[in-house]
């Protein structure tokens, strides 16, 4: 079983992770490859950081809604899952994100998150807490 991830970093950067096994395959369900891609785009941020100056983490600054639209976007929810659940329109959900997308210089929403977990912005999922923001 093989697999190979595409990722699309900023400024036109083009990067990829493959992975394979002789023992078996993986379970390919969106889940799951949601999961590893994610992983991938973690370890890509972390190994491009080893060859360039670190960004300034406290010069970004992400809003409430940013942080909570970040949040759940890290839960894995669409942005019509967003919205609904927000009580407001798709059109504001992608609106935030674009300026995330700007602020944190990430092309999606994986990337963003995956910065944003790393630079302290959101709190992952599985720390219990009451209040994420």
């Amino acid at each position: 079983m093989a697999l190979g991830i595409p990722i699309h970093g900023p400024n036109g950067e083009i990067a990829g992770v493959g992975m394979a096994s002789s023992v078996g395959g993986i379970d390919q369900d969106k889940i799951t490859l949601s999961k590893i891609r994610s992983l991938t785009y973690q370890f890509h941020f972390a190994y491009s950081e080893l060859a360039k100056e670190t960004e300034n983490v406290n010069e970004i600054y992400l809003t409430k809604r940013e942080k909570e639209i970040l949040y759940w976007c890290s839960e894995g929810k669409s942005n019509n899952d967003i919205a609904a659940f927000l009580g407001i329109s798709n059109h504001v959900i992608k609106f935030h994100l674009n300026n995330i997308f700007s602020k944190l210089n990430a092309n999606d929403r994986v990337l963003a998150v995956v910065k944003a977990l790393r630079f302290g912005l959101i709190t992952p999922s599985y720390v219990k807490i009451i209040n994420p923001f």
